[in-house]
C-alpha cells in the first residue's frame, strides 16, 4: 500500500500525531478544542499497562494513527492485557474515499497482528 511505513509509535512523534489529530477532528467542527501534549501523555504514554499506538508514516507526516489504552487483568491467575481503541484517524490528504481497504484498515490490521496473542504484553 503506497510508500507508507507501518509501525508502532515511537517516543518523539507526539507532536506529529497531535498535528494530524487536531487537523482531522477540527474539520467541520467550529467548537473543537485542540488536543495537547498533556492530553496525549495522559491517554497513552503515562499508562502503567503500556502503550498500544500504531502509525502509518509518510516521511514526517502521520498519515494514519490507531491508538488504544491497554488494561492488565488477571484471568485464572494469569495476567492478560485488554485494550480499548480510543483514537484513530487518517490525515485528509491520505484518504481514499470508498476504496477498500484503506489506510485506516491497513494500520489497524498491522497493529492488531502485532499486539494480539498469548502473553502479558499481547
Amino acid at each position: 500500500m503506497g510508500d507508507y511505513e507501518f509501525r508502532a509509535y515511537r517516543p518523539g512523534e507526539e507532536e506529529a500525531i497531535l498535528e494530524t489529530f487536531n487537523l482531522v477532528f477540527s474539520e467541520d467542527n467550529p467548537s473543537f478544542e485542540p488536543r495537547t501534549r498533556a492530553d496525549f501523555d495522559w491517554a497513552f504514554t503515562h499508562n502503567p499497562a503500556g502503550i498500544r499506538a500504531w502509525v502509518a508514516m509518510q516521511g514526517d507526516v502521520v498519515a494514519a494513527f490507531y491508538g488504544a489504552q491497554p488494561n492488565r487483568v488477571s484471568i485464572d491467575g494469569a495476567t492478560r492485557s485488554f485494550a480499548q481503541i480510543i483514537d484513530s484517524m487518517v490525515h485528509p490528504d491520505h484518504r481514499r474515499g470508498l476504496k477498500r481497504p484503506g489506510l485506516f484498515v491497513e494500520t489497524a490490521r498491522r497493529m492488531l497482528a502485532e499486539t494480539m496473542g498469548e502473553g502479558p504484553e499481547q
